[in-house]
């Protein structure tokens, strides 16, 4: 940090060094980080270090830095709306799921707008269409044949026409008793955090996962998290596995995780 920022004669100053200088939204990220780093970072006493207030010890950690743009984007984009939650997965999986429906996942088509340049915006996953959210989470192929898979196993139709927008707030709920609409819930969740995951993997490491590796990858684990976040064991592995059609919905004992 120290070769961009420098604190002299009680003044900040920044010395970037673009390939080619933002624009657009660009811009106003680009000034909201100046404030946070103006607002959480300063030169210690007679020394050349830097104190980071965001450390009780004043030391710089990528984790504090991170849940303090966390923190600084939703506050910021919020509305004064809470983020979304699901009492049986981790927070971050909340995280995500109201990331995506504020329109706040890096997809190449938003990437676009903000002035960064880009081989290509087409999907990474099929090369068919323009990487949007709609498309990357549900419209790609590759996104499909993971819905197909999950909704076979819980005995339903993939809805041909859903939107994005309401894909993670309640699809498919019909017929569902209050504690399995938490867990179907829970299943789509995860399945668009996944689905997001192995797109990342694709980009930044050109390989993923098939499909099928996926759809078990949702199996295990939302059941890992909602048997470890519940007082006690609430699903049989067995049970969990089978065709969800062939023995109604899960059977569950306890969803309160306490």
């Amino acid at each position: 940090m120290s070769e961009r920022v420098q604190f002299l004669n009680g003044l900040w100053s920044f010395t970037w060094s673009w390939l080619r200088n933002p624009y657009g939204r660009a811009v106003n990220d680009l000034n909201n980080l100046v404030s946070l780093i103006k607002d959480n970072a300063k030169l210690g006493n007679g020394s050349s270090s830097w104190i980071c207030n965001l450390e009780s010890n004043g030391s710089y950690t990528s984790r504090s830095v991170a849940a303090k743009i966390d923190e600084s984007l939703l506050s910021s984009s919020s509305s004064g709306q809470e983020t979304m939650r699901n009492k049986l997965l981790p927070h971050k999986i909340g995280i995500f799921i109201w990331r995506s429906t504020k329109k706040r996942l890096p997809v190449r088509f938003e990437l676009d707008k903000r002035g960064i340049d880009l081989d290509s915006l087409l999907c990474p996953m099929c090369g068919d269409d323009v990487e949007t959210f709609d498309h990357i989470i549900y419209n790609c192929n590759h996104a499909k044949e993971i819905w197909d898979g999950v909704y076979r196993w819980w005995g339903k139709n993939r809805p041909p026409d859903i939107s994005y927008d309401n894909l993670f707030k309640g699809s498919g709920f019909e017929g569902l008793t209050s504690k399995s609409k938490d867990i179907w819930q829970a299943v789509e969740w995860v399945t668009g955090y996944l689905i997001w995951k192995n797109r990342n993997q694709k980009v930044f490491h050109n390989n993923s996962w098939a499909s099928s590796k996926i759809i078990n990858e949702i199996q295990v684990k939302v059941y890992g998290w909602i048997n470890n976040r519940s007082h006690a064991k609430v699903l049989d592995w067995q049970q969990w596995l089978l065709n969800q059609s062939n023995m109604g919905f899960p059977r569950v004992n306890n969803l309160d995780p306490g």
